[in-house]
């Protein structure tokens, strides 16, 4: 799925961090990351803090596949494909219908935002 989207997007991250969960470590990923020159940064595991909005992306995801194949009647098998086809659609779809603002656009636009509250 990395390679697709920096295939699409023509975008490279510059580091990933993952939670050392198996099929982001294996062998490809690491062979993708060391193509494209991508820093992985292995993060304590289950620490919803720091990875609060990919699991929320995650969950909505898998959620819609669900949906997407119950509504269709397509089999398990094309759980990838229908997968690809509610990132697509949700990346491209415009986030505000009063200004002509995608999801990509807006998120381009986001300024960095710390996450850590310590005082």
């Amino acid at each position: 799925m990395l390679e697709d989207w920096i295939t699409e997007t023509g975008r490279v991250p510059r580091t990933l961090r993952l939670d050392g969960a198996k099929e982001f470590v294996g062998s490809e990923m690491r062979d993708v990351c060391r193509k494209h020159n991508i820093t992985l940064q292995l993060v304590t595991a289950y620490n919803h803090l720091l990875q609060c909005q990919v699991e929320g992306a995650i969950r909505i995801t898998k959620s819609h596949t669900r949906v997407a194949l119950k509504q269709s009647g397509c089999p398990l098998r094309f759980w990838g494909r229908v997968t690809k086809d509610f990132i697509k659609k949700r990346n491209t779809l415009w986030a505000r219908k009063e200004a002509d603002v995608t999801l990509t656009t807006a998120f381009e636009r986001m300024q960095p935002v710390g996450v850590c509250n310590n005082r």
